[in-house]
């Protein structure tokens, strides 16, 4: 890990703890980069409002068909005719994440707009916070568009690290190969033992890149910090972001009706209370007192990452029916298709999906499996709840849904491939 301190527009500390790689042992500096997740998405909703104001009629009321155009859709038409930036930004569209979307290199920044049409929203219009990464991957290529096709990467490099002094920091989704002894890497613990994240997972699932694709270091991060703190002027006093941009991102706009960090970091949990009760452009909003020990984190106050991951599986478990019977390829609207195959020699069903392998295992409810990861994915996305439909008993399988795409909202994959199709009710090939 690796902390910075900022107080009085000046760094009080910038320094590393621990091992960046397990194998090495190369001690985590100042300099070691990180990959700093869904704080990009504060980077994303600065460089749009920097751009509509400098270059553009464009505000944060204006309709996203007005920007994007009018060929963008949602998939009811009170989302395409009234959903504006504020909306997108502030994560106020009520529309599930998806982030199984996102391990699929077929799904890119250009044609994630032409998809969004695909998902239904699950709440009322503007009534209530709903994460999404999918929002931020739409002002990354509204931030394109607006910049005439020009990489968002090349965008966040000229307009925010370069005037901020940000020399270090990169992307994901860039060549790092020349600065991979410097990347803290990623681990998951699968059987007791740590097993790195493989870079292809990191680089695949960061593609729409404004969501979560910087990675920064301490002595980088920290200018950012007096950014902010100094209402847009870098450490030596100059204008790089116009306060009110500043104040705008900082500012609430969604209320957090239910926080998860306040479950985490609450007393009598922790000695001082932590809440989050709203949601700004990019930011979160909350209280917070330093006489924490929240640098503990995981124990005592959450379970270990293991517990988090790990999947128990009866393999002894019988399937409803054959298991040849589920084989096939199966598409979603949005996802793309999805294989289905049965391993002669394991005697096991695989699923594949964009850069995820998984084996599955029958459940003791009808027609459902367990997947557990395989390759890239193993340790990190095992699969615990995959629905295989059809229309009656002995009637070929003919959808399967993935909660594990996404809970709130399971995308279900119809299936394409059938060799024979027995004769049954309302069952249409």
């Amino acid at each position: 890990m690796a902390v910075s301190v900022v107080k009085d527009g000046r760094i009080l500390m910038a320094k590393g703890y621990g091992y960046l790689d397990t194998s090495k042992r190369s001690p985590v500096t100042n300099r070691t980069l990180f990959q700093i997740s869904s704080l990009t998405k504060a980077f994303a909703s600065t460089l749009l409002l920097k751009q509509m104001k400098e270059n553009t009629n464009f505000s944060l009321y204006s309709k996203l068909t007005d920007v994007i155009g009018n060929d963008f859709k949602f998939s009811e038409d009170l989302w395409t005719q009234n959903a504006d930036l504020k909306d997108l930004m502030s994560m106020n569209l009520a529309i599930p994440r998806h982030d199984g979307l996102r391990l699929t290199k077929s799904v890119t920044r250009e044609n994630l707009l032409s998809l969004m049409r695909h998902f239904k929203p699950i709440y009322v219009f503007r009534s209530t916070f709903l994460y999404s990464n999918l929002n931020y991957g739409i002002v990354t290529r509204i931030s394109e568009k607006l910049a005439g096709g020009e990489q968002w990467e090349n965008l966040i490099r000229r307009e925010i690290f370069d005037p901020v002094g940000m020399s270090s920091s990169t992307f994901t989704t860039s060549n790092t190969k020349e600065i991979e002894t410097t990347i803290a890497k990623g681990y998951v613990v699968e059987n007791n033992r740590l097993v790195e994240v493989p870079a292809e997972f990191r680089s695949t699932y960061s593609m729409i890149c404004g969501s979560n694709c910087i990675m920064s270091n301490t002595e980088d991060i920290s200018k950012w910090m007096m950014l902010q703190l100094n209402k847009g002027f870098n450490e030596q006093g100059k204008p790089v972001i116009d306060s009110d941009i500043v104040q705008l991102t900082h500012r609430p706009w969604t209320l957090i009706k239910a926080p998860k960090l306040s479950s985490l970091f609450s007393q009598p949990v922790v000695p001082v209370s932590t809440t989050e009760f709203s949601y700004g452009l990019g930011w979160k909003n909350g209280n917070y007192r330093d006489e924490s020990t929240i640098c503990t984190f995981p124990r005592p106050f959450h379970a270990d990452p293991m517990e988090w991951i790990s999947l128990k599986v009866d393999k002894s478990q019988e399937s409803t029916r054959p298991l040849p019977q589920y084989e096939g390829v199966y598409s979603h609207d949005a996802y793309g298709k999805l294989s289905v195959t049965y391993n002669v020699t394991s005697r096991r069903l695989n699923i594949e999906f964009g850069i995820g392998k998984w084996t599955l295992f029958p459940t003791s409810t009808p027609n459902m499996f367990y997947g557990l990861a395989m390759g890239i994915l193993q340790g990190i996305w095992n699969l615990n709840n995959i629905q295989f439909d059809s229309t009656c008993d002995k009637c070929s399988i003919n959808s399967v849904a993935i909660g594990s795409f996404e809970k709130k909202a399971p995308p279900i994959f119809k299936r394409v491939h059938v060799d024979s199709f027995p004769a049954c009710p309302n069952y249409r090939k």
